[in-house]
């Protein structure tokens, strides 16, 4: 009889079951995507592709050169050997 008894008790001391874990909180949506709503106004920035720039303004006329120095074409200045205006005209 004793041993039906311990067994008896061995039997009703099952484990109890373990608890539940909880479940995890659900993550918060975030709020930053609010902000995405003002957004929507950009879309009337499209048009202003269409608005085509400026013509460039016409470049100013270069001005003249300056009058060459009295060089003869060999390179030699003109002032070097003291040679009349004439001389050097004809060359």
């Amino acid at each position: 009889m004793g041993y039906a008894e311990g067994g008896r008790r061995k039997a009703e001391g099952g484990s109890n079951g373990s608890d539940g874990s909880d479940g995890s909180d659900g993550s918060d949506g975030s709020d930053g995507l609010d902000g995405l709503d003002g957004l929507d106004g950009l879309d009337g920035l499209d048009g202003l592709d269409g608005l085509d720039g400026s013509d460039g303004s016409d470049g100013s006329e270069g001005s003249e050169g300056s009058e060459g120095s009295g060089t003869k074409k060999n390179g030699r200045r003109f002032v070097r050997n003291q040679r009349p205006l004439k001389n050097w005209i004809k060359g």
